[in-house]
């Protein structure tokens, strides 16, 4: 599991210095990586001493496993999917529901995308978390895509049409967050608004059912 032992009693005061070093250091391993984070770094930074930071988490390393756990809890339930209620929907909706979700998760402003700063950096200099983070957070999804993918494309499609298909819709969703400072270069702007990004999730949405489902119908020798 993604968690760091607790040592706090839960009393308030000791609540108030947990969640200033989850606050502090959530920022720092965002902005700079595990490996450019240090404890010091976090204890200036929350206003606490070494000692507090040792006491509430044991060190660096659960630390981290602590501010990924913490950070994904509030991305996952600001933005939900219930993976088990989705699945009862037919492919494209599940797919529109996938796509809107995910985009919401990475382009959420403040600590919204702390979650997702915190992948970008795993995804650049990944650490030992990385095997934790795939199988609790990533195999599930991409699971539930492939499962998605594949009833689209309604055939016997080989696995690797099925990998791509799923690399492509990620990878537009993740467009949006890794080239928003080209963005802003390009189009004079870095940021969406909610309704922005709805007709964005809407977009990528049609656009990969689109192509999902031409491959099917070029797989069966049919004509679009």
């Amino acid at each position: 599991m993604m968690r760091a032992n607790r040592r706090g009693k839960g009393t308030s005061p000791s609540s108030d210095t947990r969640h200033k070093i989850i606050e502090a250091a959530g920022e720092s391993f965002a902005d700079f990586g595990y490996r450019h984070t240090t404890i010091r770094v976090v204890s200036q930074h929350a206003g606490v001493n070494i000692a507090a930071i040792n006491y509430h988490f044991g060190g660096k390393k659960n630390l981290y496993l602590a501010i990924l756990d913490y950070w994904r809890t509030k991305a996952f339930e600001k933005y939900p999917l219930d993976l088990n209620v989705v699945a009862t929907e037919l492919p494209q909706e599940r797919l529109r529901t996938f796509v809107r979700v995910l985009l919401f998760r990475i382009l959420d402003e403040g600590e919204g995308s702390r979650f997702a700063r915190l992948m970008a950096q795993e995804f650049i200099q990944p650490t030992g978390s990385l095997d934790v983070i795939v199988e609790e957070v990533m195999r599930p999804l991409f699971t539930f895509l492939s499962a998605t993918v594949r009833q689209l494309l309604n055939d016997r499609s080989p696995e690797q049409t099925v990998v791509l298909c799923c690399a492509s819709v990620v990878g537009q969703v993740f467009q949006f967050y890794l080239g928003r400072h080209v963005m802003r270069r390009l189009l004079n702007r870095e940021k969406l608004n909610r309704e922005e990004i709805e007709a964005v999730a809407d977009h990528i949405a049609r656009f990969s059912i689109y192509a999902i489902e031409a491959i099917a119908a070029e797989n069966r020798g049919e004509s679009r």
